[in-house]
């Protein structure tokens, strides 16, 4: 709602959000271009670090916790 109590304008949320995120991607590029070299030395400690992540969360759904089901 503005100031008025009447509902924003429909294309106001949208031209927010753009905004927003084209600051994130000049914010972004400012911190890979000012920062290289040390992501570039965090880089072997972030594929370790994500080894465990991928494990603990991409080995859902296995069924390990299903009850058996007999489909005969």
């Amino acid at each position: 709602m503005n100031e008025g109590g009447q509902p924003a304008a429909p294309g106001r949320a949208a031209r927010v959000w753009w905004a927003f995120a084209g600051f994130l991607a000049i914010a972004a590029y400012l911190v890979v271009s000012e920062h290289r070299a040390h992501l570039v030395q965090a880089l072997p400690w972030l594929f370790i670090l994500a080894c465990p992540l991928m494990h603990v969360f991409l080995h859902r759904g296995h069924g390990h916790h299903r009850g058996s089901v007999d489909e005969s």
